[in-house]
């Protein structure tokens, strides 16, 4: 199966879903991929009720790519900071701890990149999954 970042995140949480287990897709950007950017990037949550928490998980990371990216965290219980909700983004751009011109994928980088995957990630805790090229405005 082929597929992007979003296809896995929106197919573990509806597996997740099915199974009885509150899940939400993620949009939003990853540190892993690239130093020194923040590559756009969808994950999983899900609510581990053993441990009243959500769980972030990177559902499209298989063994190949874990071997070849060598994380230095579990890719299934994220830690803070790999990567960033979009709107913890926004706010880091806003006010001025990040760069938005590291943010975003192929030739589209930017505030107005971050802009768009707040309104993504929005939806998203709505249950309402958009594709990466849904946008509002101009």
């Amino acid at each position: 199966m082929v597929g992007n970042c979003r296809h896995f995140s929106t197919l573990s949480t509806a597996l997740l879903r099915r199974a009885g287990i509150p899940a939400r897709a993620r949009c939003g950007f990853a540190t892993y991929f690239e130093p020194g950017k923040y590559v756009d990037h969808w994950v999983t949550e899900y609510w581990h009720a053993g441990e009243r928490r959500w769980v972030r998980i990177d559902a499209q990371l298989d063994e190949v790519q874990r071997a070849a990216l060598r994380p230095e965290f579990d890719t299934e219980d994220l830690p803070p900071g790999p990567f960033l909700p979009a709107g913890e983004a926004w706010q880091l751009c806003r006010t001025g701890r990040a760069d938005p011109g590291t943010f975003g994928i192929f030739e589209f980088w930017g505030l107005w990149f971050v802009q768009a995957n707040v309104v993504r990630d929005l939806a998203s805790l709505n249950k309402m999954e958009l594709l990466p090229w849904d946008v509002w405005g101009r």
